[in-house]
């Protein structure tokens, strides 16, 4: 029966758009006919008429010819209207009013850092719009709002008079639309100039007129209006030019805005003020006119100058906008139209702060690693230093220029070079400044030293500049490019990302899309597989030459970066000085195999090779992916549920789409907004607990490494940034900092991750098309500066707090370079961390041990 319900349903759903059909083809077959009765009796009146218009005389046959003309034309139009009102066109984009909302990204300190704008707005109700701002737009664009019926007909009357006049002078042509009638235009009918439109725009203006308050209507007109400088609505103008909500602006600041609503290009004040300011003082003596204001204020408010927000510089971390959007589109089918049309405010625990430290730290160590093998040579050349202007405005500006100049070298002493650059800028270069650029030779060696400028630069070279204060320095485009990202351990949101030098919008983001090989920063994960084999960290290694059957008759050599040897050294020491060949030597007994789920099981990689080379990271990853294996050992082996984003809700109630906050400014408190219960709830289902309310708290995560054991390996990554590859990055912090350094094969690759329990930061370097970085190029000699400069800021905000050790361990001195109980003289030694359960030198050593609680305050376990 349900069945047979439906169907019927269907049939009948199918009959009514056939009628809908038939309606509409009666409707145009009526019109045509309509239009060929008036050409009919057009040409009746022609014919009658004619003997009696070649009576009169010229003058009087025009006034009688125009009339006629007129009368036919007024009733077709007549006609034409009556049907157009007898048509039902939907109104309901009025009534249920919902304007288009951007989203808005915001930092762990409510500031905002990105938007998704197709329309950049910000609701605000009527009853927050002060009255001199309604009254502005009143005085200028409709005087009689409050007593028309949404056609103001002596208006449309003035429009009648004075567009012929125009038209004929070739000024453009004004019509005579109402507030009304722009609402109406705006957001349900299109903008095309035709009769048609006209006509139905009145007729819609007449009707909403009949069913909507005044005030209903003119909320929507303040909200939707565009008024220039890429803001719809006076709440995000006023943001936008005064730098303050519309709740706080002057009667002079008002008329500012309102006279943006006739040509919000053209009288854009930043272009210039005078039309502006005409117009701006136009619309106040015509507020005192309408004794909407009194004439002291009407003096003040002439007398105001035109103040501005200054537009100040903020730069924008794409990086992570990208990859909230890759997040939201990917993995939640969230689409970026939805992000742009339906007013989203998307909380994250990114710190704008710290990515400003990054960003500079990124492109401060490529353009170091860049200089320090050379100069590559000019960027062009002028060959008519007469014409440098010209040769400067026809040449192509470079890509990853940034904030970079470029200059023609026009004169070249033994002290400096004098340069020229756009708008007839002139400067010179110092050679102190200039000494660095030796030539770049083949395999990134350097040329000879420069000993006067014309060594290396000629007259004409066009160059890249740099501006230093107040002197400008010589500066290259790097080839080579990196990322940073820094997350929190604990929970894995990301705190600050940067996806290549400049963090230029739209480009490959390699923090988490270029997947590279690790290198030695995959060693803690052959370590932790080494320990959940039963190796403890005193456990003698032979470092030597190693030769390893592969099968086939191939065997694996690996070897040192120093090609040197240790000999007899202890697990600990040999990951702490980065050697390949122990680690050889132990992943052998534990086990190719056993490595591949491990590195599935941290997030690293599913595509691992069971090969023993896997234990030194020939297998590709992103920057995002290790961190994230990273985070899980320095949280305790629990993998945090990863998420960009902390919370996305609605800006605004069910009923209305507001936010009365600044544009730059969100609050932190939760009850100074509304929220949109209805919408947010199915949001928060699609999100499957990912994406939380600001009440809710994450899910903890599971625990996927025994948490002894993820301690073991946090304390080995201590001991390499107290000992080992990384010490000087642990000096920033003795005892409480961890690291670990990563070069591969022929320097392709080179990587640093390091920080503390709450901060973590990893550091890429390398070229897009992966190549040698050069001789002497080594993870702890270009990635670990980046991260120093990072992270020597950061201790200094946010002092680090060591790891807090889990039950079941024991602390034990050992000799560090034997790994026993010390029994020699003046042993150097080391508190050792072990399982409960170990016994070391064969025997039982539980007299000689103290438990994890007692060890809770011991920071800088090794």
């Amino acid at each position: 029966m349900k069945y047979l319900i439906e169907i019927n349903n269907m049939r009948w759903i199918g009959i009514i758009g056939i009628f809908k059909k038939i309606k509409r083809i009666l409707i145009k077959i009526f019109l045509y006919i309509i239009t060929g009765i008036i050409n009919s009796l057009t040409i009746i009146f022609v014919k009658l008429f004619s003997p009696f218009l070649a009576k009169r005389n010229l003058f009087k046959r025009f006034i009688i010819m125009i009339f006629v003309v007129g009368s036919i034309v007024a009733i077709s139009i007549s006609f034409y209207a009556y049907i157009l009102w007898k048509q039902e066109i939907d109104i309901s984009a009025m009534k249920n009013y919902r304007p288009i909302m951007s989203s808005k990204i915001v930092d762990i300190n409510g500031k905002l850092v990105g938007e998704f704008a197709n329309e950049r707005r910000i609701f605000i109700s009527i009853d927050k719009i002060p009255k001199h701002l309604i009254n502005a737009f009143i005085s200028a664009e409709d005087r009689n709002f409050y007593t028309h019926q949404g056609i103001d007909l002596q208006g449309l009357f003035r429009a009648c008079i004075t567009s012929p006049i125009y038209f004929l002078s070739g000024r453009k042509i004004h019509g005579a639309s109402t507030i009304t009638q722009q609402v109406v235009r705006n957001t349900i009918l299109s903008k095309e100039r035709t009769l048609t439109r006209k006509l139905k725009e009145m007729i819609l203006s007449y009707r909403i007129s009949k069913i909507m308050s005044k005030e209903e209507i003119m909320e929507i007109y303040l909200n939707q209006i565009y008024l220039g400088s890429k803001s719809y609505g006076v709440e995000a103008a006023s943001n936008e030019y005064f730098g303050k909500s519309v709740q706080d602006i002057t009667i002079s600041e008002s008329a500012l805005i309102a006279s943006l609503a006739k040509a919000p290009s053209t009288l854009d004040p930043r272009k210039g003020k005078a039309a502006t300011l005409n117009r701006r003082n136009w619309i106040i003596k015509s507020m005192f006119e309408e004794q909407y204001i009194t004439k002291e204020e009407m003096n003040e408010s002439l007398e105001q100058p035109i103040n501005l927000k200054n537009k100040t510089f903020t730069r924008k971390p794409y990086s992570y906008i990208e990859y909230v959007t890759y997040y939201l589109e990917n993995e939640k089918q969230i689409l970026r139209e939805n992000l742009e049309q339906d007013g989203y405010l998307i909380k994250t625990k990114f710190d704008y702060q710290i990515y400003d430290m990054a960003y500079k730290a990124l492109n401060n160590g490529i353009k170091n690693y860049d200089k320090r093998h050379g100069y590559k040579g000019p960027i062009g050349k002028c060959e008519d230093v007469r014409k440098i202007q010209k040769c400067l405005d026809s040449f192509n500006t470079p890509d990853l220029l940034g904030e970079n100049k470029i200059a023609v070298i026009t004169n070249i002493s033994n002290d400096c070079v004098e340069i020229e650059m756009t708008k007839n800028e002139k400067s010179k270069i110092a050679f102190n400044d200039l000494k660095w650029a030796r030539k770049r030779l083949e395999n990134l060696q350097l040329g000879q030293e420069i000993k006067t400028p014309s060594d290396i630069f000629e007259i004409g070279d066009i160059i890249v500049v740099e501006k230093n204060g107040d002197k400008y320095t010589l500066d290259q485009i790097p080839e080579i490019n990196g990322a940073v990202t820094i997350i929190n351990p604990q929970t894995a949101e990301i705190i600050a990302m940067v996806g290549g030098y400049l963090d230029i919008p739209g480009s490959f983001n390699r923090a988490f899309q270029a997947k590279r090989q690790p290198g030695s920063v995959a060693k803690p994960f052959s370590y932790l597989a080494a320990l959940e084999s039963g190796f403890k960290l005193n456990n003698i290694i032979i470092d030597s030459d190693v030769q390893i059957a592969t099968g086939g008759g191939g065997a694996w050599m690996p070897v040192n970066n120093t090609k040197d040897h240790s000999g007899a050294i202890t697990l600990r020491r040999a990951f702490e000085k980065s050697l390949n060949s122990p680690l050889a030597r132990v992943m052998n007994d534990v086990g190719a195999s056993k490595l591949p789920p491990l590195l599935a099981r941290l997030g690293i990689t599913d595509n691992a090779e069971p090969n023993l080379s896997t234990a030194l990271g020939t297998f590709d990853t992103t920057l995002v992916n290790i961190l994230t294996g990273y985070s899980i050992i320095i949280n305790g082996g629990i993998k945090a549920k990863h998420c960009p984003i902390v919370s996305i809700e609605k800006i605004g109630d069910a009923e209305k789409f507001e936010n009365t906050t600044k544009e730059n400014e969100i609050p932190k408190d939760e009850t100074e907004k509304t929220k949109n219960t209805d919408n947010i709830e199915d949001i928060m289902d699609d999100l499957s607990n990912k994406i939380f309310a600001s009440n809710e708290e994450r899910e903890v995560g599971d625990q996927i490494i025994d948490p002894r054991l993820a301690y073991q390996i946090t304390s080995l990554l201590q001991g390499s940034a107290t000992r080992g590859t990384a010490a000087k990055f642990g000096a920033l912090a003795p005892g409480l900092l961890l690291g670990k350094t990563g070069t591969t094969n022929d320097a392709k690759d080179l990587w640093f991750i390091g920080g503390s329990t709450d901060y973590l930061i990893g550091v890429y370097i390398g070229y897009d098309i992966p190549k040698s970085l050069g001789v002497n190029e080594y993870g702890a000699v270009t990635a670990l500066p980046i991260a120093n400069e990072i992270m020597s800021q950061i201790v200094k905000i946010y002092p680090p707090k060591a790891p807090i050790a889990p039950e079941g361990l024991k602390f034990i001195d050992i000799d560090i370079e034997t790994g026993k109980i010390p029994s020699r003289k003046n042993a150097k030694t080391i508190k050792e961390v072990f399982l409960i359960e170990d016994t070391i030198n064969n025997e039982e050593t539980n007299n000689d041990t103290q438990d994890s609680q007692a060890q809770a305050d011991i920071t800088g376990i090794y």
